[in-house]
């Protein structure tokens, strides 16, 4: 289970608002609170950031060394978002993200001294961990994929065999993720939940369910170019059911990307939910697979708010608590949460990393490194608002070495 946490709405008596997002946190998946509501208004944070548009040639980024080239890239990296909508942040926001270590343009001088630190830091005896951990968690995706290059070229060597043989275990694999493109990344981690025996579904609902049609594509794209057979031929392998039908649907392409939802269509779809589910003896799994999964994160949003004036105070999510079981549950929860305030979602996954006896080290690790240059910042504040716990303080005690070192600096930009 994902473990959300129990809050009680400020908003059950209020009318409704179209761009108010829930403020309280969100409860256990098997005690869903029916009124929770989440914090930033859909004016001013955008569901699910990253990617809007397209990434350009992901694969060849270590052959564009022109400045110019490299600093429209990662100008066009930064305005990306997963939930298919432009991020619009307020001036708060705003400031916080400028003052992150995140927003330093391309700079092919900077990338070759980066270059030669790192060279400089596994050349002889021993290794300089701190210095990889202060070059790499300070850098952009791009910028440190324009290190690759840079690497080759003044030591003829290869950046990332080098760094392979000098570190291990988690730091090694946290270090190496972070090189990875991040269309490259979410394949590799899709590719080992279906790899062996068995199926991690969590990891493919988290990743298939909160990125927008067009990253989706690229996934599609990526995943069959590394690994020689499509994703949707490795999910009708792996899934079954519902399960497998609704999964497919999600990376078909064909969700919504409306921002601008209708009020009287989206209270007639909350409607239809009800009267698919809380409304009537059983449940009609087919509207909610069809509304669910085609909508958009700002058509979700409304929905939801028009669902808590008609289904007894409950909202979308203690709806799908009551209706669906297991991992069909997680997958339709998911959907939801993750539209209208990726930032707690996220928070809740990382809460689920940490919690209990042992770490779930790869989830914490992709969490932080996806999330990196999107919104760790609001993620903090949602982690500390749901759990009363500062995530810097958490990662210090669930993880050690250089692997704690390099979490932290991540998280604290």
């Amino acid at each position: 289970m994902y473990g959300f946490n129990n809050g009680q709405s400020q908003y059950q008596n209020q009318q409704m608002n179209p761009n108010m997002m829930y403020q309280q946190p969100m409860g256990q998946m098997g005690q869903m609170n029916p009124n929770m509501m989440y914090q930033q208004p859909m004016g001013q944070m955008n569901p699910n950031m990253m990617y809007q548009q397209p990434m350009g040639q992901m694969g060849q980024m270590g052959q564009m060394n022109q400045m110019g080239q490299m600093g429209q890239m990662n100008q066009m990296y930064q305005q990306q978002s997963y939930g298919g909508n432009q991020m619009q942040m307020n001036m708060q926001n705003q400031n916080m993200m400028g003052q992150m270590g995140m927003q330093q343009p391309i700079n092919q001088s900077q990338i070759d001294a980066d270059a030669a630190a790192l060279r400089k830091a596994m050349k002889g005896l021993g290794t300089d961990e701190k210095a990889i951990i202060q070059i790499v968690a300070n850098r952009t995706n791009l910028q440190r994929q324009a290190m690759i290059p840079s690497y080759q070229r003044q030591f003829n060597r290869d950046l990332i065999k080098d760094l392979k043989s000098e570190l291990s275990g988690k730091f090694e694999d946290s270090i190496i993720a972070l090189f990875d493109d991040p269309i490259t990344y979410d394949c590799k981690s899709i590719f080992h939940a279906m790899k062996g025996a068995g199926t991690n579904e969590d990891t493919l609902i988290e990743i298939l369910s909160t990125r927008p049609n067009y990253y989706i594509n690229q996934i599609k794209q990526k995943y069959q170019m590394l690994y020689n057979k499509s994703l949707e031929q490795r999910l009708n392998q792996e899934l079954s059911g519902d399960l497998k039908k609704v999964m497919l649907t999600l990376i078909s392409g064909r969700r919504g990307e409306n921002q601008m939802p209708n009020q009287n269509d989206c209270m007639n779809k909350a409607q239809q939910l009800y009267k698919a589910g809380e409304g009537k003896v059983g449940t009609n799994e087919e509207i909610f697979y069809q509304i669910l999964t085609m909508s958009s994160p700002a058509e979700l949003a409304l929905i939801n708010q028009c669902y808590m004036q008609i289904g007894k105070g409950n909202n979308l999510l203690k709806a799908i608590d009551k209706e669906f079981s297991g991992n069909m549950k997680k997958l339709l929860q998911t959907v939801v949460y993750s539209s209208i305030n990726p930032s707690e979602y996220f928070a809740t996954r990382i809460n689920y990393a940490v919690k209990g006896k042992g770490t779930k080290d790869t989830l914490l690790i992709r969490i932080i490194v996806t999330r990196d240059e999107i919104d760790m910042p609001m993620i903090k504040n949602a982690y500390l608002r749901l759990y009363g716990k500062d995530l810097v303080q958490v990662i210090q005690k669930e993880t050690s070495g250089d692997y704690k070192k390099l979490l932290v600096e991540l998280v604290s930009h």
